[in-house]
């Protein structure tokens, strides 16, 4: 199954000094969580224990998570991540130069195998 959605925010956080990494593709702004009915996918690691980095998502019906990331392709505008669970989540974005690149890094930290194509502009 796949979920495509446009994202309106990308957002790349980090507590603990590191320790912990966040990546979240969100289809609104600021939406209430509670009544949420669009889709999402949140990407996190936590460094401070050993294990694959974590994934929860709400579909645009239902929230789930717990999928572990077979593989994962950024491009300067779309990422796609394939689960273990056979979930295919393609995700397109516009964000400016310096966002991405620091997209990249997270990405390539909490998924080392992360394949990055097209990261620049003309």
């Amino acid at each position: 199954m796949t979920i495509a959605f446009e994202a309106r925010s990308v957002d790349c956080s980090e507590a603990l000094g590191g320790d912990i990494l966040q990546v979240t593709f969100d289809s609104v702004i600021d939406g209430d969580e509670e009544c949420r009915e669009s889709p999402y996918v949140l990407i996190g690691q936590c460094f401070e224990f050993p294990g694959p980095p974590t994934m929860e998502w709400h579909d645009g019906t239902e929230y789930n998570g717990g999928a572990e990331i077979r593989t994962a392709v950024l491009k300067r505008n779309f990422a796609n991540f394939v689960t273990d669970c056979g979930l295919d989540f393609s995700i397109g974005f516009s964000i400016a130069d310096d966002k991405f690149r620091e997209l990249v890094s997270f990405l390539q930290k909490i998924f080392p195998e992360c394949q990055v194509e097209d990261t620049g502009r003309s």
